[in-house]
């Protein structure tokens, strides 16, 4: 018979696996553009980044078909390429998970230099529960941490991204009204005139 895990332990690993996911992600976005709204540009660049990676790790996932440890290998074969479209039990590699949590906390370090060890420190700790869940190899955590490092920094790299996240980012820019009255600025008659104008 297994020991239990201690109470606290089962609280923290809880908060792990929801770090980089869904309304956790949402509300890291809804926070720092609360926070740091003037930075409208990064902003755009690291939820772009952040929904590449995620694009990039399910298409990898079909494309490879690898069994999860949880699942007996009745086939024999642990890959099954392009035919793991529809049973989640082949979308092992690499693992999601890893791949979100080490691409949200690549692009915060980048954000954010002064807390990139605790943004990378959550994103181990988020890989390293898909491993003890029995959801992932080990290999299946370190390619998706690759793969997430690589396009969460990259986001903030490519200078095709950023013009995308120049786009974005002017919409929500706010639009200011030109100013009107005694500080309206004076316009100048585009004139040939130079000095004071000779009467003959």
């Amino acid at each position: 018979m297994t020991a239990k895990p201690p109470e606290w332990f089962e609280i923290f690993s809880s908060g792990a696996r929801q770090y980089g996911q869904g309304y956790s992600t949402i509300f890291i976005f809804l926070t720092v553009a609360f926070l740091d709204g003037k930075r409208r540009r990064e902003i755009a660049r690291l939820v772009l980044g952040f929904l590449m990676a995620a694009l990039a790790v399910n298409v990898l996932k079909v494309l490879t078909g690898r069994e999860r440890p949880g699942y007996s290998l009745e086939s024999g074969r642990m890959w099954h390429l392009l035919t793991g479209v529809f049973d989640t039990g082949w979308h092992s590699f690499p693992s999601a998970h890893a791949t979100s949590a080490f691409a949200l906390s690549a692009a915060l370090a980048v954000m954010y230099r002064r807390g990139r060890m605790v943004f990378y420190l959550a994103a181990v700790f988020c890989g390293l529960t898909r491993i003890m869940d029995l959801q992932h190899w080990v290999s299946d955590v370190i390619a998706g941490g690759a793969l997430g490092v690589w396009i969460g920094s990259g986001a903030f790299r490519w200078r095709w991204l950023g013009r995308v996240a120049d786009a974005i980012a002017g919409l929500f820019a706010p639009r200011t009204a030109a100013p009107e009255g005694p500080c309206a600025p004076r316009r100048q008659d585009n004139d040939d005139s130079v000095g004071p104008a000779v009467v003959a």
